[in-house]
């Protein structure tokens, strides 16, 4: 639910939101932080921060990437 929620506030204050939950989910919940999905979240973060839509479709079309992540990815396409 945590990577869900990271996937759908990527844009909410620039990117802010979702740096200040990162940050306090790393602080106060560090085995949260580092599962499968939250990591997955931020990758796909860091992937459309930086631009690089290689890195981003590479985990969209991944057959590991959960199918709800995909759906929400695919709104972001450009």
């Amino acid at each position: 639910m945590r990577g869900l929620y990271i996937l759908l506030n990527i844009n909410n204050d620039g990117g802010m939101e979702l740096l200040k939950y990162a940050a306090r989910l790393s602080r106060d919940r560090p085995g949260i932080f580092n599962s499968r999905p939250v990591q997955l979240a931020i990758q796909v973060y860091k992937a459309r921060k930086d631009y690089n839509y290689a890195k981003f479709f590479s985990i969209l079309r991944d057959p590991s990437t959960p199918y709800p992540f995909a759906c929400i990815m695919f709104k972001y396409r450009d």
